[in-house]
């Protein structure tokens, strides 16, 4: 079933209502998850994304559902000061020693990669982990917005043919070298 553009819009405003009412009485996982399946439905909806910002426990995450919000409201000023708040956050985190991320719940290993990540986004600002699409790469290709397209499924079917007629490709060489042997008819 198909939903029309006002269904959506009902479908998010109910999610977003939902979210926001868990936020309030503090149930923040339940609110999570009502706040991220709206903003999977509509990534434009910039109080949407304030509110997920408010109920995550990442400062990471709330920094990059802050930004989300400036970009589709660049004048929201709740989500200024809450940026502002949150990148304070990180320099107080990543200002701490190792052992003190530690006792904050981070194992050694996720605290370093938290700092690369943080290292590769002032190197390369917008190529960052949790700061852009999460999986672009530095050529600028986002497997998201690939496989979220329109003609999403005449790409994957073009993947999908592509990749046999590799393995197509593949076997021919390995019988013409004679690594496999053909298989015959009894």
């Amino acid at each position: 079933m198909v939903m029309d553009e006002g269904d959506v819009t009902q479908r998010v405003q109910e999610l977003l209502a939902r979210g926001r009412e868990a936020a309030r009485n503090e149930r923040r996982e339940e609110a999570r998850q009502y706040l991220q399946a709206a903003v999977d439905i509509d990534p434009n909806n910039a109080e949407a994304w304030l509110w997920l910002a408010g109920v995550m426990d990442d400062p990471y995450e709330t920094k990059y559902c802050l930004e989300r919000a400036l970009e589709i409201d660049p004048l929201n000023e709740r989500a200024r000061r809450g940026l502002a708040w949150a990148e304070q956050q990180i320099a107080e985190l990543e200002a701490q020693p190792t052992s003190a991320a530690e006792e904050a719940g981070f194992s050694s290993i996720e605290a370093q990669l938290r700092a690369q990540l943080h290292t590769d986004e002032e190197e390369r600002p917008g190529t960052g982990l949790l700061s852009g699409p999460a999986l672009e790469t530095s050529t600028g290709f986002d497997i998201r917005e690939f496989f979220a397209a329109p003609d999403a499924p005449y790409r994957i079917a073009t993947l999908v043919l592509l990749g046999f007629l590799a393995l197509g490709v593949i076997l021919m060489l390995l019988l013409t070298i004679g690594v496999i042997d053909p298989i015959t008819a009894v």
